[in-house]
């Protein structure tokens, strides 16, 4: 052999060699020539698109999510937080209570008020406009000067009329002292409700008088911007998805017993570096296993599929379900009633999108159909605020829309009633629902207890928070200053819940401030009835049949969530006469109870419904 022939067989063993380590070692490598990451447009990719977080995930192979969390968050940039409004500033001075002021309402920051006051009185250079006229206003209501000693050109009404001298229910605040984001549920397993507060990291049980009871902290070196509570696991206790949103992981927290949480991230196959925005819960398939939907501002829309074994595999390709980016809110709800969820897409910078879920015979062919259009829900270039609730009582979910914008009927709050085979129609005009300013977040509550729910809008800072109750299905009536609900600060979440298992409706109220109030409902119809759930079942629905005084049986239907426990107000009834349990999509119950006495706590053994169709699990991919 010669030594030239020599040379080229040890060269070819070496290039063979690197060949094979760099098969093994690909994604490493990839990771060292720093690939550019896949830029998506709205045309669905041919292939199994690349991830765009695929640097950072193989930069932090093997790692813990505390230590990444550590790592990125010590890297990050520290931006400073951006300068308060001139509402903010003014809000922050003014008394702590709804509008219209009452005797009892003390400014929070006298001296700050009379210093704006001289100020707007000495600008002569400038010509007020309308909205410094009505902060001059509120500021002058604040000191107790009557209007009548306003000079007529600076004067603007502030102070609402009270709307109704029929609304029975007075909204009684009290202010926590804790902070947002919030999660309200049984995460300990114990009787009585927690409250989730600052992002995660406190946790406090809420007493009959409001007290918070401090608990154990969840196990968090970085909080959440936002918590998705849900039983994924089917263990009967609650676990939660943290959304960090600036490109840092989000965390899954699997509620090990007692209240403590396991963080499961990385084992699930949920660690993502992105610009979360949005998640919700979901058993889009039915096969009795919950899954989890994910939205952000910056890479696609994401469903996880949660296989037999636990773990969560990506699935929105393989459905041809494509949003490239700009996902900024996400609801569920089965307004089908075929038992599969379906979603509403609040959009950035394009119509929102609401999708309804077609089965298939296969997992490959289960589809998500957009049905906006024929269902006239353009909400314009920004994202939607979407809310389902059964306004009418009828059994179906209607669709309540804050929108972006104003449209030319100049509604902010569009209103869509269920018609049926995946369609609405815009009843905004006869609704009585009328919301010209913008809309931060909203919640459905049925705040009087007269089993038809209400609707409450949170509004931009220093505009009246808004309460409108429902007129026994056939439209709404605003009650905001009657009720004692037109506070000033700016919801960013709300959550309707009976904290303190009395029968009435508490709200607890998250603002962008970062202040939590409780909204505790009083004087309310004095008939409920407490159903105690021994598990979650997302997605079930329960249908009461309520006799009335008068021997007229009406019916209430609500559809489940994630949590435990739901209290429903049934006027004045004298007897439930059934409660019955469906599970999605059946037209037979699997549990039924008669002759309920109302005003009372139930405890209801809800039994694992066996799943609909087996789980094919996927192959893993990239």
């Amino acid at each position: 052999m010669s030594k030239r022939t020599f040379t080229l067989i040890l060269v070819g063993i070496f290039l063979v060699a690197l060949g094979a380590i760099a098969v093994m070692r690909w994604p490493t490598i990839a990771g060292w020539l720093e690939l550019s990451p896949p830029e998506f447009t709205a045309e669905i990719p041919g292939d199994r698109p690349r991830r765009i977080d695929k640097k950072l995930l193989n930069r932090f192979e093997g790692q813990s999510i505390e230590a990444i969390l550590e790592t990125l968050t010590a890297e990050k940039v520290v931006i400073p937080p951006p300068q308060k409004s001139r509402n903010a500033i003014l809000l922050a001075k003014l008394p702590d209570a709804p509008l219209p002021y009452g005797e009892e309402a003390e400014a929070r920051d006298g001296e700050g008020l009379k210093s704006f006051i001289l100020g707007v009185q000495q600008d002569t250079e400038n010509k007020p406009t309308e909205e410094d006229l009505f902060r001059f206003n509120l500021a002058l209501a604040a000191m107790k000067i009557p209007s009548s000693q306003v000079p007529a050109p600076l004067r603007i009404k502030t102070q609402p009329a009270l709307e109704s001298e029929t609304f029975p229910v007075r909204l009684n605040p009290t202010a926590l002292d804790q902070s947002g984001p919030i999660a309200v549920g049984n995460f300990d397993g114990k009787p009585g409700l927690e409250l989730v507060s600052d992002g995660g990291s406190k946790i406090s049980s809420i007493s009959n008088d409001g007290t918070l009871v401090p608990g154990n902290a969840w196990p968090l070196t970085t909080p959440a911007d936002k918590i998705v509570e849900a039983d994924f696991d089917g263990d009967g206790d609650l676990d939660a998805f943290l959304i960090r949103g600036g490109g840092l992981p989000n965390s899954l927290l699997e509620n090990v017993g007692s209240g403590g949480m396991k963080d499961v991230t990385i084992e699930k196959g949920l660690l993502a570096f992105s610009d979360t925005s949005a998640a919700a819960w979901l058993d889009y398939d039915g096969d009795g296993l919950l899954d989890l939907l994910v939205g952000n501002h910056d890479h696609p829309l994401e469903l996880y599929h949660q296989t037999s074994g636990g773990a969560f595999q990506p699935v929105a390709w393989d459905l041809k379900w494509w949003v490239h980016k700009g996902i900024k809110t996400i609801e569920t709800a089965d307004f089908t009633g075929d038992g599969l969820p379906d979603v509403y897409l609040g959009l950035e910078g394009r119509a929102d999108q609401l999708c309804v879920t077609k089965p298939g015979e296969t997992w490959e062919d289960w589809r998500f159909e957009d049905v906006s259009v024929e269902s006239d829900l353009e909400t314009g270039k920004s994202a939607g605020i979407p809310l389902f609730i059964d306004f009418d009582n009828d059994g179906a979910l209607d669709l309540v829309i804050a929108k972006g914008e104003a449209g030319p009927d100049k509604h902010r709050v569009a209103v869509f009633r269920n018609i049926g085979n995946a369609r609405f129609r815009n009843v905004t005009e006869d609704s009585g629902v009328s919301v010209t300013v913008p809309v931060t977040s909203m919640t459905n509550a049925d705040i009087d207890g007269d089993g038809f729910e209400d609707l409450i809008v949170g509004t931009e800072t220093l505009q009246t928070n808004r309460l409108f109750w429902n007129q026994v299905g056939s439209g709404f009536r605003e009650v905001s200053a009657v009720s004692g609900g037109a506070f000033l600060d700016s919801p960013e979440k709300m959550v309707s819940t009976d904290l303190d298992d009395n029968g009435m409706i508490d709200l607890l109220v998250a603002n962008e401030d970062g202040t939590i109030r409780r909204l505790e409902a009083t004087d309310a119809a004095p008939a409920w009835i407490s159903l105690h759930l021994s598990r979650p079942a997302p997605g079930a629905r329960v249908e009461l049949q309520v006799r009335d005084r008068d021997w007229i049986v009406h019916p209430i239907t609500r559809q489940l969530d994630s949590h435990s426990r739901i209290t429903i107000g049934v006027g004045n009834a004298d007897v439930i006469e059934s409660i019955e349990f469906f599970a999605p999509g059946e037209k037979e119950s699997f549990q039924k109870l008669e002759k309920v006495a109302p005003n009372q706590h139930l405890e209801v053994e809800i039994k694992e419904q066996p799943r609909k169709r087996p789980v094919v699990p996927l192959s893993s991919g990239e």
